[in-house]
């Protein structure tokens, strides 16, 4: 409803839409406010008597997205609602069945129910035999009453969930040697494969009855090669990761997890790593609980702050993206944001098969429309595609690339505070058009040029090869 900024000189500003909190005008509520400053006991160390007010629709929307551009937002004021309780559920679906629902047509349908709260489609990156994508479908509804909580806990112990908090992996070192000895203990199978041959070898020189006990133990002796075979190539590989958590100082969860995906993409183990994976991403987002379909009801913010705040997620450290799109756009499966996901899930398994390690998610939310003048939720029903990676795999590069490029061909607006690299000026100012002119030429103090974004620099910003997500804006 307003907010109180701190502009350059350190000049505060009261900012407020031309209808908004206080009534009177702009000079009615700056008399009011300097007077609070300077009579009210403690006031001075929250206002400055010179503080200046604005109640301009743009301006507020303006401030109300700036990158940083207008100063530090000291306060906010916000309107709430009285509290209330949400259900969640969850469930299992498969993209290319599902994805229908989502177009421009049905999607008004699919969200009908007044109560609805909340949608998020997550979807998995790889595809299964039939090259189709599991994902995962949350809603929230909103309760009219407030019944008692029903809370989903977890069951057993959380062995993903331990790995994950540990900022220095090599603390399980003494425990992958006492499992390197137990294997290389049970490897004097080599001994009974050598007994079951000779006795196969003996019983085969007896007719008939000798001949098919001699048929048994081949068996036998085959089985005992096959499990002596697999156990050499565990310890090997067992092995390898002792010695690379030894030599490599200081390692993450999830930089192991990077550093183990590179090395199976390379070696051809990547169907055991993709396996590796869908497993870690389920135990991250369940959809069942005991057995049971996922359900639970508890305080709105409960709900929707999904933070762990248990301990900090190691394995899933993340580089990301978030791209917003017009639903109104996707008039079928194959235009709009449906086919932008297609697309990126094409990127996923391109790099798959050419055996380039890369994992991560996309959600999907939708918003309505912002007021904010370069907010990315642009449209009436707005989809934003949010895609983390796993730090540190080796096409991570390549796959933030491609899927900008493809997120600006289908008319995706970035978010401003994750990765955004490969966007240039001329692409912002196509999303944004004359909304970001109206931007650009506020606050309208007496030296207004000096806030104006040059588009020469916002341009070498853009192209100048600074780290993912660095965001340099001059003014």
């Amino acid at each position: 409803m307003a907010i109180h900024l701190i502009g350059p000189g350190g000049q505060e500003w009261w900012i407020e839409p031309s209808h908004g909190l206080t009534a009177g005008t702009e000079a009615e509520t700056q008399r009011e406010l300097q007077n609070i400053a300077t009579t009210v006991r403690g006031a001075a160390a929250e206002l400055c008597k010179d503080i200046r007010v604005e109640k301009d629709d743009d301006f507020f929307r303006s401030v109300l997205v700036s990158v940083g551009r207008m100063g530090f937002v000291y306060s906010l004021v916000v309107k709430t609602v009285p509290a209330f309780k949400l259900q969640e559920t969850r469930s299992d679906q498969v993209w290319e069945d599902f994805n229908i629902n989502l177009t421009a047509t049905n999607f008004a349908n699919f969200v009908a129910n007044p109560s609805l709260h909340f949608l998020q489609v997550l979807i998995l990156p790889f595809a299964n035999g039939q090259n189709m994508h599991g994902c995962k479908l949350a809603q929230r509804i909103k309760l009219k009453d407030c019944p008692a909580d029903q809370v989903v806990d977890g069951t057993g112990f959380d062995f993903a969930g331990f790995i994950c908090r540990q900022q220095d992996v090599r603390i399980f070192i003494p425990l992958l040697l006492a499992a390197l000895a137990g294997l290389i203990a049970v490897a004097a199978l080599v001994a009974l494969a050598a007994a079951e041959f000779a006795a196969a070898s003996a019983l085969a020189a007896i007719p008939f009855v000798g001949w098919a006990l001699a048929a048994a133990l081949y068996a036998a002796w085959a089985a005992t090669l096959t499990a002596i075979a697999a156990l050499g190539v565990t310890i090997a590989a067992l092995t390898t990761l002792i010695g690379y958590l030894t030599v490599s100082g200081s390692v993450t969860s999830g930089e192991l997890i990077a550093a183990i995906a590179n090395f199976a993409f390379a070696f051809g183990l990547k169907d055991l790593m993709k396996a590796a994976l869908l497993m870690l991403f389920d135990n991250a987002y369940p959809t069942k609980s005991n057995g049971q379909p996922w359900t639970q009801t508890r305080i709105s913010w409960k709900i929707m702050d999904t933070y762990g705040y248990k301990y900090e997620d190691l394995c899933q450290k993340v580089d990301s993206m978030e791209i917003a799109f017009d639903v109104a756009a996707a008039t079928d499966v194959k235009q709009g944001y449906i086919a932008f996901v297609d697309e990126v899930l094409a990127i996923f398994g391109d790099l798959y098969n050419r055996n380039i390690a890369v994992a991560g998610l996309m959600s999907l939310r939708y918003t309505s429309k912002t007021t904010a003048l370069i907010g990315m939720s642009k449209f009436p029903k707005t989809c934003h595609i949010e895609i983390p990676l796993i730090r540190k795999f080796a096409g991570n590069a390549e796959f933030i690339d491609r899927v900008q490029r493809a997120a600006i061909n289908h008319g995706g607006v970035p978010h401003w505070g994750q990765l955004m690299t490969t966007y240039t000026g001329a692409d912002i100012d196509n999303l944004h058009g004359s909304d970001l002119t109206t931007w650009e030429g506020h606050p309208h103090d007496a030296h207004p040029g000096r806030w104006r974004i040059q588009q020469s620099h916002f341009q070498q910003r853009l192209h100048n090869n600074l780290p993912p997500g660095t965001l340099w804006i001059a003014r």
